[in-house]
């Protein structure tokens, strides 16, 4: 809820910015921080009211050794992966702009649709790592490997489902971002081989997160 209140806000703090204050980009980086601080703060309050347990109090900012132990074996291969991810995507587009302006104009649409269409394989990925470790840390191994397995099958369906549409509506679809001519005939070409991939995507995004929910974070790293 605190997530969907926060992006609401940001839609209308954008339009309010850029259309009526005219501020441009820096209109949308405001609009995109003030967001995320009212979420944040809402959400942190409603967490102290509805469960007082989760106080803190000045006293508890200490550092224990064994948690810090697992925080940092776990973080730093996460942290590893979303950097070579994100120094991967910069060569992408550095490579990307080599092929000229109807290549960028497609390659930029088509990373934006492909980012919505995986939302709800990323949204099981996370539901699966929470959903694994609570098992695993119970000793309920059997019921990690099958929350996995029907998180795979789900995922692949969504996936295919998703991946129909991308194809059947591709050209409206590219149309939201008025590509045209070159650019358009370039970005159905992405878009119709993305179709065909995208359940592969899913699927390894759930494989992630039962590697990661059981604390095996170092074969997602080194793939």
């Amino acid at each position: 809820y605190f997530l969907l209140i926060a992006t609401v806000i940001n839609i209308v703090l954008d339009l309010v910015f850029v259309i009526v204050f005219k501020w441009g980009i820096a209109g949308t980086a405001v609009a995109t921080v003030i967001a995320q601080c009212a979420s944040a703060v809402t959400s942190l309050f409603y967490m102290f009211k509805k469960y007082p347990l989760l106080k803190f109090k000045r006293s508890e900012f200490k550092i224990y050794k064994d948690k810090l132990k697992i925080t940092v074996r776990l973080s730093i291969p996460a942290t590893i992966q979303q950097c070579v991810v994100s120094v991967s995507g910069i060569a992408m587009q550095r490579l990307v702009n080599s092929f000229g302006t109807e290549t960028i104009d497609a390659y930029g649409a088509v990373n934006r649709i492909q980012m919505f269409a995986l939302i709800p394989a990323m949204s099981l990925h996370t539901g699966l790592t929470t959903f694994v470790g609570q098992n695993v840390g119970a000793g309920n191994f059997e019921r990690a490997k099958k929350g996995h397995w029907t998180t795979v099958v789900m995922s692949i369906i969504i996936c295919c489902i998703v991946s129909v549409l991308l194809y059947i509506f591709t050209g409206p679809l590219l149309g939201m971002f008025n590509l045209s001519g070159e650019s358009l005939a370039r970005g159905q070409a992405q878009m119709h081989y993305l179709a065909f991939v995208l359940w592969l995507l899913g699927t390894l995004f759930i494989s992630y997160g039962i590697l990661q929910g059981s604390g095996d974070v170092v074969a997602p790293t080194i793939g």
